[in-house]
């Protein structure tokens, strides 16, 4: 944050750019800086600007007073400890590494019936207003990994039950660029764009609810999207004029019937690298930085378990498809004693996740498996309807347990009938042991 926020205070890079830490350790940081420069720019001359900058005092300073500004609100005290008197004192540039892109945008905008903006009576309101809309769309776009680096969110248009945007992304070949516009209109108006824009419009309100702004606070306390338009799209080159023309020729002899995005299956041929920046996981998207494909060895891969091996070893879902990653998850809610149900995508922790709410209780919750099994909204656990007895040491009996619900370590001694458990597990008190789980 530091380096990118010094850098566009500056004027010498984009606010779109992106800055990624790729290793830190005592008296030594290292990374990665992509920008993008309009084609009228002479790259030379912008690269050695940002080079010069980059290795002056003054910028030095700038960054070390910012990440000690930061560290110091941090939870942290060890982090802020560490930082108190850090102090940039030399840089080291690095070999730019240039790629031709080209910019594309695309339009559209959002029905918002419940918006009215009469109580908004300044410009700063408005902006202010805006501002909360673009983070929110930013935010789902990045989480869906269809915002390239670089990329922006602008809304161009807000009025009486409208919200009108724009989006500046960047691409290297025209068909990333269709994809990625393709893409991003399912994704507001695909099979799950309801929860889409339920989850654009809870950000705009809960970010609004912050606001200095009574009028704000108001105002957008129940946002509510209820459809997306596509608008338009321009910047994407066009094919060259042989392979366009059959290919118009062949789009005139086809029928396509009962087709929905979601049928549809993509093979990439591509090799698998880290993704830091947007989707956080291993790709083969054909879009890794420059960097990454003038370094070749060890960040580009033949396979997704290849990548993740070495880049995301701690997460479990690393090199899914977006369906695997949007799938329904159950998860523990340990101070409630339930278990809760979300996208994997949007889970904060990924240590506990289960693909039932049976599994979820019985794993997390065995002792309180009714009020775990019944909780509201959940639809309850499913079972096979088969009991078994199991015993209970500590107070010498039996009791009944749906087999769904048996854990391994029980399941030696389950039996099933309650006096066949007494039997082979009270052997010593048979007598006893029907008694106290009222009779066998």
């Amino acid at each position: 944050d530091a380096i990118l926020e010094t850098l566009v205070s500056q004027g010498l890079v984009s606010p779109g750019s992106s800055v990624v830490v790729t290793s830190i350790s005592s008296g030594s940081i290292q990374y990665n800086l992509i920008t993008h420069v309009d084609a009228s720019v002479d790259t030379t001359s912008a690269t050695s600007e940002i080079q010069t900058a980059l290795s002056s005092s003054s910028t030095m300073t700038a960054i070390s007073t910012s990440v000690i500004t930061a560290a110091s609100t941090s939870s942290s005290t060890t982090l802020s400890t560490a930082t108190e008197s850090l102090a940039v004192s030399s840089s080291a540039v690095g070999t730019p590494i240039e790629s031709d892109v080209f910019k594309v945008t695309t339009s559209g905008e959002f029905s918002v019936p419940s918006l009215d903006l009469s109580t908004l009576t300044t410009s700063a309101e408005i902006i202010e207003a805006s501002k909360y809309f673009e983070d929110a769309i930013t935010e789902q776009l990045e989480s869906a990994g269809l915002l390239p680096a670089g990329s922006t969110v602008t809304i161009t248009g807000i009025v009486d039950g409208v919200v009108e945007y724009e989006i500046a992304l960047y691409a290297s070949t025209t068909s990333a660029s269709e994809t990625t516009v393709s893409r991003i209109g399912n994704l507001f108006s695909g099979s799950a764009s309801s929860t889409v824009l339920r989850a654009i419009s809870s950000s705009v309100v809960s970010a609004a609810s912050t606001s200095s702004s009574s009028a704000i606070s108001s105002t957008l306390s129940n946002v509510s999207i209820d459809l997306f338009t596509a608008g338009a799209t321009t910047g994407i080159p066009s094919t060259s004029g042989a392979v366009a023309s059959s290919l118009v020729s062949a789009l005139q002899s086809l029928s396509i019937k009962s087709f929905t995005p979601e049928e549809a299956a993509i093979r990439s041929l591509a090799k698998y690298y880290p993704d830091w920046v947007n989707k956080k996981t291993c790709v083969n998207d054909g879009r890794e930085p420059p960097f990454i494909k003038e370094i070749g060895d060890g960040y580009m891969f033949d396979t997704a378990k290849q990548c993740c091996s070495i880049w995301f070893s701690y997460d479990e879902a690393c090199g899914q498809s977006a369906s695997a990653l949007s799938a329904l998850k159950y998860y523990p809610l340990f101070d409630a004693g339930e278990c809760g149900v979300a996208p994997y995508n949007e889970l904060e922790s990924k240590s506990y996740v289960y693909d039932s709410l049976t599994e979820c209780c019985l794993k997390r919750f065995p002792l309180a498996l009714d009020t775990c099994c019944d909780a509201e909204g959940l639809g309850g656990c499913v079972t096979t309807g088969v009991t078994k007895y199991v015993p209970n040491f500590i107070e010498q009996k039996c009791q009944a347990k749906s087999e769904d619900f048996i854990d391994p370590s029980e399941s030696k001694y389950a039996r099933d009938t309650m006096l066949a458990c007494c039997e082979s597990n009270f052997s010593w008190d048979t007598q006893s042991c029907c008694t106290n789980s009222g009779g066998c």
